[in-house]
């Protein structure tokens, strides 16, 4: 039952995939209706900005559509500047747009990056990105982040939150420290050099 339940969201998700393909892609399939084809592959950048923005907070923005060199989203997060590159194509997604915007992230000093398709990416891509903080987000995590909003953002918050807390208690037990060694010299009749 549990097996059958999570195949039947993974095909969800596959197909949902495949819509959003269709949906932003650039070219009008043979036949099509034009009522179906009324948007492209800018569009499927802001509805991505938007996904970002649900997911990990701050404020996503579509660069012009002249093109930012091989930058599609700049990303605005508490954590600091993220760039991105999105790739409505039918196909596996290579390397080439991971080193594009690792590229334009030492140039810009960002943070991190992402790289978001509607499909797979190659095994070339998932090599280049091992360990250069650029996620690749495919076609079916894209569609769970959609239906799922803020299930990164609030483990991000939840981060930030422990982080804050953490630091806090730092501080006190510094000052405590400080308040015991100063005690300890004033109060005891030896020297403890």
């Amino acid at each position: 039952m549990i097996s059958s339940y999570f195949n039947d969201v993974e095909e969800l998700e596959k197909t949902l995939a495949i819509g959003l393909y269709h949906r932003f892609k650039k070219e009008k399939d043979f036949g099509e209706r034009p009522e179906y084809k009324e948007e492209d592959p800018y569009a499927f950048e802001h509805f991505v900005a938007k996904v970002l923005e649900t997911q990990f907070g701050g404020k996503a923005v579509p660069t012009k559509k002249s093109g930012e060199r091989g930058i599609d989203i700049i990303h605005e997060r508490a954590e600091g500047l993220y760039l991105g590159q999105v790739k409505c194509e039918l196909g596996k997604v290579n390397y080439v747009p991971a080193a594009v915007l690792h590229s334009q992230m030492v140039k810009q000093n960002a943070v991190g990056g992402y790289v978001i398709a509607v499909r797979d990416f190659e095994q070339s891509a998932i090599d280049h990105v091992n360990g250069i903080n650029i996620n690749l987000i495919d076609g079916k995590r894209l569609v769970y982040m959609w239906l799922n909003p803020q299930a990164a953002y609030d483990k991000t918050l939840i981060k930030r939150l422990l982080d804050a807390i953490g630091e806090e208690i730092r501080k006190h037990f510094s000052q405590l420290k400080n308040t015991i060694a100063t005690f300890v010299r004033e109060k005891l009749p030896f020297n403890l050099k």
